[in-house]
């Protein structure tokens, strides 16, 4: 065979094998780019996923956002980590994931096909099923989606897709298509459950007290002087309440620190009154107080903590400490943790005193805050650093009223108390029966200090058991907070935060606007140097 004829053949052969790659591709492409037995014009009406079919075989969830202004990723992901509930993409935060990942697995369950709308990788940005995991992805790139990975035990696979854009004539329906094939269809899903928001996978209430059960506010307003080394003490308050009584409110403590360095008694002036507005307010923001992210402690200053130990001696837990606005200092002979925006104590009536010292800016969201309604904040988004710790205060619970042992004495002295003036004369027994009444009255006095004693220790018992109820609930709360650094809001800082322009109001007309101020003073006895803060001695820290 000579040369040109060999050309001839191998083009022949060439242009046979094109067709044939170009027909396979026609014949058997959508099947090829779907699955096992699966062919596209019999998809509709069938399962997305067939084989998931147990929301609680799901052990974990991943969800992955992109950003087209940015080209950043959002990924979020519940898990369980060593048989606990957790946000791996949070350092492991406790999720309160269980009933959350139920719905979000109940949407995924039985999610039927609609339709198919189309097979072409090119029409992926239309629909917006581009995979956000896409290394190549540039910033800007649109049509981009939101994936959704759920598994289960031994990483198996059971959901693996690109969530789109609602399909416009079917609101409520929405373009999808399983990670690794082309083909676009569309289901019947909400996506309220596959939220990468941190809050909704958590418990946000964080301190879960009851409003009703509050019984006394105490309020250090204080700061730190940072380059001087000094914490610059100002005012303190003690406020009572009883929801039962009118006022609600009282003021029970008002000192000032002054220019001579000592703490004095404030007295209202005639035309002041506690602004029941703002202290209102407060309680309701300390019942529903939200946290929108965290940050984890040191395992040694968590332990410490946990353990109501010292951690002066670590370096890394102090630096930790004062990188957040909190900072180890001896103040009036007290060691212990102070903050850059002083601290405020909320006793409960089963003896539970919620500590919070608020310290620096925790940083931006990314933009303006929202209520739950969706009316912005004025807080711009900024977050704030919130310390909580727990510590036990007996003084809200009813001591036991313990009455007094009856003896021969008492019963001697009764028996002797004058008669009044209209009291009928008593005769004495009849000799023979003298003995008698001596015995009855000792059996008398024996059982009425039985029963007095029972008494008695039933209500000792009641006390005791409130005790060391409080006391087991402070240690379980210690140890839930110890590992970590909460973040606030700005504007829930704003409603819990209060100074003496907050807490009192003039009872004069509303165009008077001036307040009573603060001295600010730093305290000059226990002034710290510069270097102080790495220099506190061992100590117990401040409660």
């Amino acid at each position: 065979m000579n040369e040109n004829l060999r050309t001839v053949v191998f083009l022949l052969i060439a242009v046979v094998l094109a067709a044939l790659t170009f027909a396979t591709g026609w014949l058997l492409g959508p099947k090829a780019r779907l699955g096992e037995d699966e062919l596209l014009g019999s998809l509709q009406g069938t399962l997305l996923f067939p084989d998931f079919k147990d929301p609680l075989a799901a052990t974990s969830l991943e969800i992955v956002h992109y950003n087209e202004q940015t080209g950043d990723r959002t990924e979020f992901k519940v898990a369980q980590v060593d048989g606990i509930w957790s946000i791996p993409s949070h350092e492991n935060y406790p999720a309160d994931a269980k009933a959350h990942l139920a719905a979000a697995a109940t949407e995924l369950i039985d999610l039927k096909i609609i339709g198919v709308a189309g097979d072409k990788r090119a029409d992926h940005a239309l629909y917006s099923v581009i995979d956000p995991t896409d290394k190549d992805l540039a910033p800007g790139t649109p049509g981009v989606g939101m994936k959704v990975v759920m598994k289960g035990d031994k990483d198996k696979t059971l959901v693996s897709m690109i969530v789109g854009k609602e399909v416009e004539e079917s609101p409520g329906s929405r373009y999808v298509r399983r990670a690794g094939q082309d083909v676009v269809l569309t289901v019947k899903l909400g996506t309220k459950e596959l939220s990468t928001d941190f809050g909704d996978w958590i418990e946000k209430d964080l301190l879960k007290l009851n409003p009703w059960d509050l019984r006394e506010i105490y309020i250090e307003d204080y700061s730190i002087d940072e380059l001087q080394g000094q914490v610059l003490l100002s005012d303190e308050f003690k406020l009572g309440y009883d929801g039962s009584a009118d006022p609600k409110w009282k003021l029970l403590a008002n000192r000032a620190f002054n220019r001579e360095g000592q703490w004095e008694d404030v007295k209202l002036a005639a035309d002041e009154e506690l602004n029941t507005q703002r202290l209102d307010a407060m309680q309701t923001a300390l019942s529903d107080l939200k946290i929108v992210d965290v940050a984890r402690k040191p395992a040694g200053l968590s332990a410490e903590l946990a353990a109501d130990k010292s951690f002066f001696d670590d370096p890394e837990a102090k630096m930790s400490l004062m990188q957040r606005g909190f900072f180890p200092a001896t103040v009036e002979g007290k060691v212990g943790i102070f903050s850059n925006e002083g601290e405020t104590r909320v006793l409960m009536q089963d003896g539970v005193e919620y500590i919070l010292r608020f310290g620096g800016i925790a940083g931006s969201d990314g933009g303006a805050a929202k209520t739950e309604d969706g009316k912005e904040t004025d807080d711009h988004g900024v977050n704030r650093y919130l310390f909580v710790s727990v510590a036990f205060n007996p003084s809200p619970i009813t001591k036991p009223k313990l009455q007094p042992l009856p003896t021969e004495a008492t019963n001697q002295d009764a028996a002797e108390t004058p008669k009044k003036e209209d009291e009928p004369p008593k005769t004495d027994p009849p000799a023979e029966d003298a003995a008698k009444p001596e015995a009855g009255d000792k059996a008398d006095l024996e059982k009425q200090r039985q029963r007095i004693e029972k008494e008695n220790q039933r209500e000792q018992d009641e006390y005791d058991a409130k005790i060391a109820e409080g006391k087991k609930k402070v240690a379980e709360l210690n140890a839930r907070f110890a590992d970590w650094y909460y973040v606030i809001s700005e504007s829930v800082y704003d409603k819990i935060h209060l100074g003496r322009g907050d807490i009192l109001a003039k009872k004069v007309a509303e165009d008077d606007k001036s307040k009573p101020g603060t001295s600010n003073l730093p305290m000059p006895t226990d002034a710290l140097p510069p270097d102080a803060f790495n220099q506190i001695p061992s100590g117990a820290e401040k409660p």
